[in-house]
């Protein structure tokens, strides 16, 4: 359940991400979501390797996407917890979660995809465990806009 698309531009910045699976199932997630004046990251690992694992990690993503909307900053790593308390049935994970304001109050799609195939290359193609990363590229807010390659100019 990852974004349908693996990077995301705007004027003030530029996330791109990617996930290498490892050869079993496993619980790596990252998730971006853009608000109107709000980028929303994160990143979590549901330990394990099997269905268990892969459904955590579903529970966290939705519960992080959820949460953003209807909390106050701070509030949703307390409600992806919650959630993972509620129905994760004693299950770990650790998760990163990121709230970037768009207003102020170089990683690029390249470089993902050369880290994230130097980690399969490293391990012959099978890896013992998922290999998540997420790159954000910061321009900060600029009043006389910004171009961009693709994506949005505004």
């Amino acid at each position: 359940m990852l974004p349908t698309a693996t990077c995301c531009e705007a004027a003030e910045f530029i996330v791109a991400c990617a996930l290498v699976p490892a050869d079993t199932i496993g619980g790596d997630t990252y998730d971006y979501t853009l608000d109107h004046d709000t980028l929303h990251l994160s990143m979590t690992d549901a330990m394990g390797h099997d269905v268990d694992a892969a459904l955590l990690a579903t529970l966290l993503v939705n519960a992080s996407r959820g949460a953003p909307r209807r909390s106050r900053p701070g509030r949703t790593g307390h409600l992806t917890h919650q959630a993972m308390l509620d129905h994760g049935r004693d299950a770990i994970a650790t998760g990163q979660l990121l709230r970037v304001s768009l207003d102020g109050t170089g990683a690029h799609l390249v470089i993902v995809l050369t880290l994230t195939t130097a980690v399969s290359d490293a391990c012959g193609g099978h890896l013992q465990d998922d290999a998540t990363l997420l790159c954000l590229d910061w321009h900060g807010p600029r009043h006389d806009g910004r171009h961009t390659q693709a994506g949005a100019d505004t």
